[in-house]
């Protein structure tokens, strides 16, 4: 029974390093193209992937920490300090897109959709790697959340772009900023409840 309990965690262990990798990687594409396209979607989502970035490498940490014995109070501490990241993440993006509905900009349509397009792709990979493992403790559960967020993000890059290209309508970037912070905020709370949880039980 041990080592199938241990197999899903090392498993995970070697996801968080490669999902860390290009998450670092893509981070610097996307906030470039952000900045090259106008496009408040493509930033938000990019620095969403550099707090990601310190959220894995923290959970990587954890991770090697609890390889060989299950540590599950270090693991919900790791969890609550990355959900409070996201928390604090979607603060400063919902307060970016309500002052970019007060003054809203031109953007590169086409030029935003190939960048997310790009980011989903890489996103979709990086669910994945973690997908089969997430479940196996709060650590790699909030790392999971961590890259579906930026799964969402690009999702919803994707469509405020072709609302922008086929429709001229330059709002639906920071709407669908806004309705990401929310449906992020929501898991994420969801996730710092099951922690905190956790810590009492521990106490």
């Amino acid at each position: 029974m041990e080592p199938q309990e241990v197999q899903p965690h090392q498993h995970g262990h070697q996801a968080l390093k490669r999902v860390l990798i290009i998450t670092s990687l893509y981070m610097v594409v996307e906030g470039l193209g952000g900045w090259w396209t106008g496009s408040l979607s493509l930033e938000a989502d990019a620095l969403h992937m550099a707090l990601d970035a310190l959220g894995l490498g923290l959970a990587l940490w954890i991770s090697s920490h609890t390889l060989n014995l299950r540590n599950k109070k270090l693991e919900a501490k790791g969890a609550l300090a990355g959900a409070y990241l996201i928390l604090l993440l979607m603060v400063l993006i919902a307060r970016a897109a309500y002052d970019r509905v007060l003054n809203p900009s031109e953007i590169k349509g086409w030029g935003m959709f190939a960048v997310a397009l790009v980011g989903l792709g890489v996103n979709i990979y990086g669910a994945k790697m973690l997908h089969a493992s997430h479940e196996s403790s709060l650590n790699l559960r909030a790392a999971y959340l961590h890259i579906l967020g930026d799964l969402l993000g690009s999702i919803g890059a994707l469509i405020s772009a072709l609302l922008i290209v086929w429709k001229d309508w330059q709002l639906a970037d920071p709407v669908f900023s806004l309705l990401f912070t929310l449906i992020i905020a929501w898991g994420t709370i969801k996730l710092v409840r099951d922690a905190l949880l956790e810590l009492k039980s521990r106490a």
